[in-house]
């Protein structure tokens, strides 16, 4: 087994690996039970896909390291901030909705790339207003030309 030449040096296979079976599980644990069985299929084979090629990088990064060196000197907040709503906008996707989740986090992550001296009450507006209408000729082109189902929401079938 090899070892890094520097301190800085990581076995990207293992991290890569492990960050694949985490993406693997998370969108397992997603996998809604109403699901009919031809609406999972695509999905779940794809949730199979990247958890072999997970385990795959992992074997590879134990019998055969190759140590690199670090792409990332700094962590960007706004990198960060995106990941963040993007993975509560998945888990909150069968709960609230496409529509009003989506909505909430393109809002928050254009709100947050506005340069705050742009922050102003008609610019949110229009914001919100771009937003909208990009969330609608999502679902218009998603639900009602190419016929896939998005969620609705748990909430919206308690409420009404």
């Amino acid at each position: 087994m090899s070892t890094p030449n520097t301190p800085k040096q990581h076995n990207t296979d293992i991290i890569g690996g492990v960050l694949m079976l985490a993406t693997a599980a998370f969108f397992q644990y997603q996998m809604d039970p109403d699901f009919t069985d031809l609406g999972a299929f695509f999905p779940q084979r794809l949730i199979y896909l990247i958890a072999v090629l997970g385990v795959g990088l992992l074997i590879k990064g134990f019998f055969w390291p190759k140590y690199m060196a670090s792409f990332m000197t700094k962590v960007n907040p706004n990198v960060v901030f995106i990941c963040i709503v993007g993975l509560i906008w998945v888990y909150l996707l069968a709960w609230v909705g496409f529509i009003l989740t989506s909505i909430v986090a393109m809002f928050a992550i254009l709100w947050r790339l506005e340069p705050k001296g742009n922050r102003t009450p008609v610019r949110l507006a229009k914001l919100l207003a771009l937003v909208v209408a990009e969330v609608a000729v999502v679902y218009f082109v998603f639900a009602k030309l190419l016929f896939v189902t998005l969620p609705v929401g748990r909430l919206w079938w308690t409420l009404f």
